[in-house]
């Protein structure tokens, strides 16, 4: 978990032969009820999947709440005919933090949410799906993005993901099986954990490319898939194969272009799939200035 390694390509990805993929696949994204549903904040990003997924004959579905959970800010029925309207697929869910959670695990943890991250593996057991793609609500698709090889390969028993600015895996993009005994083992192996600032997730260290305490899902999901064993164990324990794919592609995050992505980024326009709010693809000028190249000032905004 360690070691440097090249970034997966799934253009290359072979399907498994023996691949159950019942053509039903699904972009997912979360919300739990904790604040306000922003309407001007998400309703243009979940347009931009609900087109990309109507263009990929997949589903755009969003994991909520049970009612009975009383979350402090459940949708509201004009909130609820909003989404559907808009073509978004509401599941409930129930349980928001994992009710078995370890109690060495914090439910308080900083980030947006703290342990109700956890909220994002109920997309494993999405298994009406033979693949999903999992999405943190502030991403939207670029023009001309296609995902099909991702689900046909997720179909076959990949986990997809990206490192992060700060964490070797970022659970802002996740493409994977869903599968009823894969979530109730995850749930298990978390049941049983410890997690703390100086040793990792069960002693284990924090792997490479990190900076901040990270005992929510992106951190686990490391330790789970790239901790635990080599990739044919992490197989035999979770039915998948993990893979790293390029951020710069797949899961542009603001200032990961300007970290590690410029030179392809600006020998390859257009390559991006999808971006994090506020982020776009470098500009001509932004690209000639990064090459050392003499360009004339900026024009005074308009």
């Amino acid at each position: 978990g360690m070691a440097e390694a090249p970034c997966y390509d799934p253009v290359a990805c072979p399907r498994a032969p023996n691949a159950v993929d019942n053509g039903r696949h699904a972009f997912v994204v979360s919300f739990d009820c904790h604040g306000p549903f922003d309407v001007t904040k998400y309703a243009m990003y979940l347009r931009k999947w609900a087109q990309q997924a109507k263009r990929e004959d997949a589903d755009l579905v969003m994991l909520v709440p049970e009612p009975r959970l009383r979350p402090p800010h459940p949708l509201g029925p004009g909130q609820r005919q909003m989404l559907t309207t808009m073509g978004v697929t509401l599941v409930e869910v129930p349980w928001i933090i994992p009710p078995n959670l370890s109690p060495k695990v914090p439910v308080e943890s900083g980030g947006c949410c703290g342990a109700r991250e956890f909220m994002k593996l109920h997309a494993f057991g999405l298994v009406q799906y033979s693949a999903v793609l999992y999405l943190d609500l502030d991403t939207f698709p670029a023009p001309g993005a296609d995902f099909r090889r991702f689900f046909a390969c997720a179909s076959a028993g990949h986990f997809f993901s990206t490192r992060g600015n700060w964490t070797p895996l970022n659970a802002a993009f996740m493409a994977f099986p869903p599968n009823a005994t894969t979530l109730q083992y995850i749930l298990g192996v978390l049941s049983r954990s410890e997690v703390d600032h100086a040793c990792g997730w069960n002693r284990q260290g924090w792997g490479p490319v990190h900076s901040k305490f990270d005992a929510r899902v992106q951190g686990f999901m490391w330790h789970l898939l790239y901790q635990r064993g080599p990739p044919s164990s992490v197989h035999s324990t979770t039915g998948m194969w993990p893979e790293q794919v390029n951020p710069c592609v797949y899961n542009m995050k603001r200032g990961t272009n300007k970290k590690i992505c410029m030179e392809l980024l600006c020998s390859h326009p257009g390559v991006t799939q999808s971006f994090h709010k506020g982020m776009t693809a470098p500009t001509a000028r932004e690209c000639a200035l990064w090459r050392g190249e003499e360009v004339p000032p900026a024009p005074p905004p308009a």
